[in-house]
């Protein structure tokens, strides 16, 4: 009894090329390369009864059975790989996305088949009468040692009318099953078409259209020429030289003569026998060898397989390069072996000093390192440092006040402007701390007012507490100490992120690296936790003296600032007294609804709003007077305190001194045991430099192969420079006199630039002089001198013959030069056209 396949025979649709290509996707697979590559796959299409299942079994001389159409009514896919031992697994892959379903079978003969076949059927529901056809596939997944992927698939015959068994539902689920695998990219796909009754009525031409079938990886399988009446000979044979125009296809055509299930009883070499007989003896004889026959068909089918295993080798090649780089860096990190101290000091220094520029760039927001292309933006730390910078000012100036006074509506006067970045940078970095409650000027007064009669002291009567002012600015600000050391501890989290990430970049992942865990334990903890202590002195320092309220202001900024507060607010009650006077004199107003409303006033009404010299809200004790006086405490203490927390405790005691965590001078006094507590070699960091080595020198031996066989681009075979030189104002509208006097065949004038090709110098000619010498805008609109009629050389101008610069050299126009040989002789004044070195214009 014969086996399912033979594997002999299967290897033939693989190229020896694409068998070498398979080996070293498979080694480059081991070291991440090339594993989710999509392979080539065979795709069998064509109408029902075109043979289609006859061109697959004899190309993988796999017996499908087609005496009762058990394999036309589902997808069938055949999957072959490589594997440590014989293995088949037989599986239903649900197009509804269930689980795939696994199928029983007693061994890998060729009567196990039909009886795969069958369960398939049952699970796909086929075994009645409701259902003819399924989007379910029947996948055989074979492996076997030595054997190279190959992916195969048998798909349902389209068809356009219906029947008794065949509905207009059927037809759809055919085509959106056969459109399906058509429309992958890696799909190569076998067009099967009968050259049997009139070839008007062939219906793979509507099919090209209806699937939109791509020809450039398609190539039609004629079948059943020993049916071919002789009417329909020529166009069958036209067809099969790919001659016909409409159904030229990029692949070509292939003929082949199905096996007659009845009658031949031969086996595969019998059946290829009497393939090669009827072609000799018959009008097919035409048809090159190549193109005709199924062993012909499996070497045409190996070509294009590979063919299209070529187009993914530039991606391999990519992933390969970037593998390779990676490769390269690692080994970078890990440094050359380091068996003694010395070596291991050495191998220090060298990353100190990397760190040390790496962190000087991002300090100085200098973003040209390799690591702030490879990283987000969060660790470009200068960029961050400002921004959390923004946030701290904008947060402090609008919720570092404990109260903010609002008018009678409720809203504050003003605000900070707030931008769009700023808005997002505070979502992802919150400032946890509560709004100021809010509270109205009258309010706030009155409030004053009180707490002014209980803490009243020598001063004298009708004259302000400063005391007051003072209790009530420490009051305003006893929120800053907590949102200042929220906000050094957000940008002190930020820049150990960023000194770690940079201490990896250099050094080598912490996880992997024991030198880079040892260096983040021993020297950047130790680093952090006395900045940590610095900066928290630093903000006790800094915050000590508007905790006390003993921090007083310049006298001149205070004054100058009150004052322009006190007149402002004086301004809003006179104003408001005006408006009162106006609507004394009218008697009414109107409310905010526009009606009119009654706000006449007696005259003793009036007398006393004229002769006021406080609003009556401020009290004896000048309410008014003391909050103007703390708020310009604490507008000009905000702005004082902010700065020395951004400048002389973030920066100067943090961001100044990451620089300085891992240098090369401090490794140059470091003591022996701490070297070798820091860069002493584990066996795994020597057996992964090791591997490193080994996978380095694979993949750039796997690039040397690949670009062998990678698809050539297109090359033109005329190398073309472009001159771009300055425009003038009259660049686009004239023509330079250069090229008005020379009268230089074909070339064009192009914004501001002449464009030549440059052809190749034949043999014996002088190599082709270049223009030399100063191009200046004055000169002309292609940088050479342009008077009317004459041209400047070294100074000199003469109009009675014209002369340029070439190569240092000065020629005159129209004279033959020594180096011109006879078929180059001077035309219009300059040379020939036919000059192999001359300029021909392009645009």
């Amino acid at each position: 009894m014969s086996t399912l396949f033979d594997s002999e025979v299967l290897q033939k649709l693989v190229s020896p090329e694409a068998q070498h290509l398979h080996r070293l996707l498979k080694e480059l697979s081991r070291i991440g390369v090339g594993s989710i590559v999509s392979l080539p796959r065979i795709v069998v299409f064509g109408s029902q009864k075109a043979g289609k299942s006859s061109v697959l079994e004899a190309i993988s001389r796999i017996r499908f059975p087609t005496d009762s159409g058990l394999c036309t009514r589902f997808a069938t896919e055949l999957e072959f790989r490589d594997g440590p031992q014989l293995r088949i697994h037989a599986s239903v892959q649900f197009a509804d996305g269930r689980p795939a379903k696994s199928l029983s079978y007693n061994g890998v003969q060729e009567s196990d088949l039909p009886e795969m076949i069958r369960q398939a059927k049952e699970e796909m529901g086929l075994v009645g009468l409701d259902k003819s056809f399924s989007k379910d596939v029947l996948r055989l997944s074979i492996e076997r040692p030595g054997m190279y992927p190959l992916q195969l698939v048998d798909l349902p015959g389209v068809f356009k009318t219906t029947s008794g068994d065949q509905t207009k539902e059927d037809i759809k689920t055919v085509d959106d099953l056969v459109r399906g695998y058509l429309e992958q990219p890696n799909s190569i796909i076998m067009l099967v078409t009968a050259a049997e009754g009139d070839y008007h009525n062939q219906s793979f031409r509507e099919q090209l259209e209806k699937f939109g079938v791509p020809k450039s990886r398609t190539i039609g399988i004629i079948t059943k020429p020993d049916k071919t009446e002789c009417d329909q000979l020529k166009y069958f044979t036209s067809l099969a030289l790919n001659q016909q125009g409409d159904s030229k296809l990029d692949l070509g055509w292939h003929v082949m003569r199905n096996r007659d299930t009845k009658n031949d009883t031969d086996d595969f070499d019998g059946r290829d026998s009497r393939e090669d007989k009827f072609f000799a003896e018959s009008d097919w004889v035409k048809i090159p060898r190549t193109d005709r026959g199924a062993k012909a068909l499996q070497a045409r089918l190996s070509k294009i397989q590979f063919d299209q295993l070529r187009r993914i080798i530039p991606e391999i090649m990519q992933e390969m390069s970037a593998k390779l780089a990676q490769r390269e860096e690692e080994l970078e990190r890990l440094g050359t072996a380091r068996p003694n101290i010395e070596d291991m000091r050495n191998f220090l220094t060298r990353k100190a000093d990397a760190f040390q520029q790496l962190v000087k760039e991002a300090v100085e927001g200098r973003y040209n390192d390799a690591f702030f292309r490879r990283f987000p933006d969060h660790y470009n730390l200068r960029a961050q440092l400002r921004m959390f910078n923004s946030a701290f000012d904008y947060v402090l100036r609008e919720k570092g006040a404990d109260r903010i006074i609002v008018g009678d509506d409720g809203n504050t006067a003003g605000g900070s402007e707030r931008r769009e970045w700023l808005d997002e940078f505070l979502e992802a970095n919150p400032y946890p701390v509560s709004d100021p409650e809010k509270c109205t000027y009258k309010d706030f007064g009155d409030e004053l007012n009180r707490e002014a009669a209980k803490t009243r002291g020598l001063e004298f009567p009708g004259t302000t507490n400063d005391n007051l002012a003072h209790r009530l600015f420490q009051k305003q600000s006893r929120k800053w100490e907590e949102m200042a050391q929220h906000h050094i501890d957000m940008v002190t989290t930020s820049a150990r992120l960023f000194v770690e990430k940079a201490m990896e970049f250099v050094v080598g992942p912490a996880a992997t690296n024991p030198t880079t865990e040892a260096i983040l334990r021993i020297i950047v903890d130790d680093f952090f936790e006395e900045r940590e202590l610095i900066l928290k002195a630093k903000l006790e320092e800094f915050i000590l003296p508007y905790r006390e309220a003993y921090a007083l202001p310049v006298d001149r900024e205070f004054e100058v600032l009150k004052k322009a507060r006190s007149d402002a607010r004086r301004n809003k009650q006179i104003l408001e007294q005006q408006r009162l006077i106006l609507a004394a004199t009218n008697g009414s107003e109107k409310d905010d609804e526009g009606k009119e409303v009654d706000v006449s006033i007696n005259g003793d009404q009036l007398r006393r709003l004229l002769f006021a010299d406080r609003a009556p809200s401020e009290g004896e004790f000048a309410p008014g007077d003391i909050l103007d006086k703390m708020q310009t405490y604490y507008e000009l203490s905000l702005r004082t305190f902010t700065d020395n927390i951004i400048n002389l405790a973030v920066e100067s005691c943090l961001v100044r001194r990451i620089q300085y965590i891992f240098t090369p001078t401090s490794v140059g006094g470091m003591s022996d045991d701490r070297v070798k507590e820091l860069a002493a070699e584990t066996e795994d960091i020597r057996t992964r430099r090791e591997d490193l080595m080994k996978e380095r020198e694979k993949l750039k031996e796997s690039l040397k192969y690949c670009n062998r066989y990678k698809p050539l681009t297109s090359i033109s075979k005329t190398s073309t420079r472009t001159a771009e030189t300055p425009k003038t104002t009259n660049a686009v509208a004239q023509e330079t006199t250069l090229l008005k006097d020379l009268k230089i065949f074909g070339a064009k004038k192009t914004a501001g630039a002449t464009r030549f090709t440059i052809f190749p110098p034949a043999p014996n000619f002088p190599p082709a002089p270049s223009w030399s010498g100063s191009r200046r805008e004055d000169a002309g609109s292609n940088g050479v001198p342009q008077p009317s009629n004459s041209v400047q050389t070294s100074g000199e101008t003469t109009s009675s013959s014209k002369k340029f610069i070439l190569s240092g050299k000065t020629h005159t126009i129209g004279k033959p030069e020594p180096w011109m040989p006879a078929a180059a002789t001077p035309r219009n004044g300059f040379g020939s056209s036919s000059s192999p070195w001359f300029g021909q214009g392009s645009s």
